[in-house]
């Protein structure tokens, strides 16, 4: 098993069509939770409960042990491993659709999805294709504050300035600014 494979769940229905892949990055700020989390595994029960498709978590690295780009590699990295030895899993459903694959995740973990997919379109897989990056509510800043960002700071403290600039500082490297133009969005 590859070490950065968090959960696989199916359900009957994913088991007996063409099911496609739902490829899931977990939030928590690059710094906090894991696939395992209560919050993150009750999430993922609900989307392969509700939607015919395998859900497959990403158990990525975190910062500030592991800092940018450590968290996209090891998404390219999880996205490799699907193309090339998925089917050695146990229990991997074998009429799973790789050619229907699907990337997102929640905050941050969306972000990792964007940039996982840019990058992917550098890989040559054989059996996977990425089709979509769902986005909901990515985690992405820079070094002019947004208007999002300004109104939340006073509604909760998990999404303050102070935490969330706290949480980029310890993603980038040291020395880096928040200009994630030049590191992130284009390739």
């Amino acid at each position: 098993m590859h070490p950065l494979f968090g959960s696989l769940l199916s359900t009957k229905t994913a088991t007996t069509s063409s099911s496609p892949v739902i490829v899931y990055f977990h939030g928590g700020g690059f710094i906090l939770l894991a696939t395992n989390s209560k919050r993150f595994d009750d999430h993922y029960r609900r989307l392969a409960k509700e939607i015919p498709a395998v859900v497959i978590s990403v158990n990525y690295r975190l910062a500030p042990e592991n800092q940018y780009p450590s968290q996209y590699d090891d998404g390219i990295d999880m996205l490799k491993f699907i193309d090339s030895k998925i089917s050695t899993v146990e229990h991997f459903p074998a009429c799973t659709n790789l050619k229907r694959c699907f990337v997102t995740g929640d905050s941050a973990g969306e972000n990792l999805a964007h940039n996982v997919a840019v990058r992917a379109n550098e890989c040559k897989f054989s059996m996977l294709m990425l089709l979509r990056v769902v986005l909901i509510q990515p985690f992405f800043g820079g070094e002019e504050r947004t208007q999002s960002e300004e109104d939340l700071n006073d509604i909760t403290p998990l999404v303050s300035l102070k935490r969330t600039d706290w949480m980029w500082k310890a993603f980038w490297p040291e020395g880096s600014d928040r200009d994630q133009s030049k590191f992130v969005l284009l390739y």
